[in-house]
């Protein structure tokens, strides 16, 4: 049970307090020992304020004996009559030890101007990144995480996530940081008499503390930043703004985060995700990206469009009634075409009454007017730097008299890898230049990023499984996801996969501060693609303007400067006619 003391050296306020029905045990002030008081405590009386500052450090209650006394009966012994007409009553106080002041600097305490603690104080929570962030940001020796027994497993990842950066710098990774178990009963007087005694058990010895409060329950912050304000210096992560705030001091101003305290690998570690496989700036893959570069100022924006009939390959040789019934209008850019006829193949293996077809190299366009001057630019282009090969265009020739006369564009796919890149694989190759451009650590960003559940790392899992990103940026301790889509999907009805696949990521892999990017050269005018992206909190990037400008677009995002937006894109170049092919 608490005990109550009433602490005074006045006969006539021991009268007053029994008159009133105060139980509580009498000692005189300079008999009174701060250090024997347990949390949960009762002091009643006048005590000096730097003893009633330790009363509440050490979880105890202070409740000061106030009244308003006249000046001519000031420095007199009053009896318990004056001190009921002088209003005589008992009102709670609490009392916040700031440190010791420098005289130089008035403003500063010691306490809070420190950059470090001992120990590191935080509370379990599902957002393990507004725990982890803090102790990157701060020096410590030690560091102790609170947790239920519903948040065992987080307090033990983010306590892994510890060992692995005392490592780093250079600390003994073992026995560096404890997990303590939260009382069984979550209600808020277990909770606070439970954070009054930690406390009071830490002041014994002196210890400098940090207390973050950004983790645990509502009722779990509340209870620590009341049992622990007059011991340690209580902050808050703010990610949103980038800045660690301090709960103790006006005149103290917020901590500013460091951009680079958190890499793409600890974030998705941190959000309970391991990397299975990642492109990264230096890779093989990442050169061949780079060998690309000449072609994204022709892939990605305003390639010319296409207003007329065409029929796919398998159709310049079929009969007329089956043209007629499978040719249409074709109106859109000649990239579109392209990436059509790239994935046409791909499409029809995947239908469940259709066997796999083998990569067929070979593919045949035919058009009703002319070959477009523009997908000649654009296939040219393609055999440079080497997608392609072996283009020619085939003259018009009179199969059967109901039959449609053809113009037909041939070229020669010169790897199945090579289709792909022609069928979506430009775009986040675009991206991912764009994003180089940026100068960021190589560390922080990645193409194709591949990860699998933390806790089934060790598991053989097959490529399906895997949640992949076509591009991951960390910076600034907050994720952007971008997925990048070239053709048709967001207009033909598979849009709500595809933004509910990206808000899954947002929230999973990027948490409470993570933010998406649907990025596509489509000009995309379906209101409910526009709404359902806005719905689920994704920036739909789209359009030939939004290509021209996405660097720009990225750099403004996450708050860096880059002096020229890249790559340029350029106009698109005009190439000698294709040859036929023999």
């Amino acid at each position: 049970m608490p005990k109550k003391y009433f602490v005074t050296r006045h006969r006539g306020a021991i009268t007053w307090a029994a008159n009133g029905g105060v139980k509580a045990r009498k000692i005189e002030t300079a008999n009174f020992d701060p250090s024997t008081v347990e949390p949960g405590d009762i002091v009643m009386g006048t005590l000096p304020v730097h003893l009633a500052a330790q009363v509440n450090a050490r979880g105890g209650h202070y409740w000061h004996l106030s009244m308003e006394i006249p000046a001519e009966h000031r420095n007199t012994e009053l009896s318990a009559e004056q001190m009921a007409e002088f209003g005589a009553r008992l009102e709670e106080f609490r009392l916040v030890g700031l440190g010791v002041r420098v005289s130089s600097s008035p403003d500063i305490t010691e306490n809070v101007a420190r950059t470090g603690a001992d120990l590191h104080i935080c509370i379990a929570s599902g957002e393990v990144l507004a725990n982890y962030i803090p102790l990157a940001a701060l020096t410590w020796k030690k560091v102790r995480i609170y947790a239920s027994k519903s948040m065992k497993n987080r307090a033990a990842h983010l306590q892994g996530l510890v060992e692995l950066l005392a490592q780093h710098r250079g600390l003994p990774h073992t026995e560096v940081c404890e997990i303590i178990s939260l009382p069984a009963k979550e209600d808020w007087h277990s909770l606070a008499r439970f954070a009054a005694a930690q406390a009071a058990a830490l002041s014994i010895d002196n210890t400098t503390v940090d207390l973050n409060i950004t983790g645990g329950t509502k009722l779990m912050s509340m209870a620590f930043a009341d049992g622990f304000q007059t011991l340690a210096r209580r902050l808050y992560c703010a990610t949103d703004v980038g800045e660690l705030q301090f709960m103790d001091a006006i005149n103290t101003p917020p901590q500013t985060l460091a951009p680079d305290l958190v890499d793409l690998e600890i974030y998705l570690a941190a959000q309970a995700w391991r990397v299975k496989r990642s492109v990264s700036e230096g890779d093989a893959a990442s050169q061949t990206f780079a060998n690309r570069q000449d072609l994204y100022g022709i892939a990605c924006p305003l390639v010319p469009g296409i207003d007329q009939t065409w029929a796919p390959a398998e159709l310049v040789e079929a009969s007329t009634d089956e043209f007629q019934r499978r040719v249409g209008n074709w109106k859109g850019s000649a990239l579109r075409l392209l990436h059509h006829v790239a994935t046409e193949c791909e499409a029809r293996s995947k239908q469940k009454d259709r066997p796999a077809k083998p990569f067929e190299p070979w593919v045949r366009i035919g058009f009703t007017k002319s070959v477009p001057r523009g997908l000649i630019d654009l296939v040219n282009a393609l055999q440079s730097a080497g997608i392609v090969s072996d283009v020619g265009v085939d003259k018009p020739a009179q199969r059967e008299s109901s039959h449609p006369t053809l113009h037909t564009l041939y070229f020669c796919w010169t790897s199945d890898e090579a289709r792909q890149y022609a069928g979506g694989g430009y775009l986040e190759e675009y991206v991912w230049a764009c994003v180089q451009a940026l100068n960021l650590p190589a560390n922080h960003y990645g193409a194709n990023v591949a990860v699998t559940s933390y806790y089934f790392a060790k598991a053989a899992l097959s490529e399906s499984e895997f949640n992949e990103m076509d591009i991951a940026v960390v910076w600034a301790n907050r994720l952007l996801a971008v997925e990048c889509k070239a053709g048709m999907q967001l207009v033909n009805g598979k849009d709500q996969d595809i933004i509910n696949k990206l808000d899954s990521i947002k929230d999973n892999m990027g948490g409470a501060k993570g933010r998406a990017w649907l990025v596509t050269p489509l000009k995309i005018e379906e209101p409910r693609v526009v709404e359902r992206a806005k719905l689920n909190r994704i920036t739909l990037v789209h359009g030939p303007e939004a290509m021209e400008g996405l660097c720009k677009e990225l750099a403004r995002d996450l708050g860096v400067e880059v002096a020229n937006a890249w790559p340029k894109i350029s106009k698109v170049r005009r190439f000698k006619a294709p040859h036929k092919p023999h």
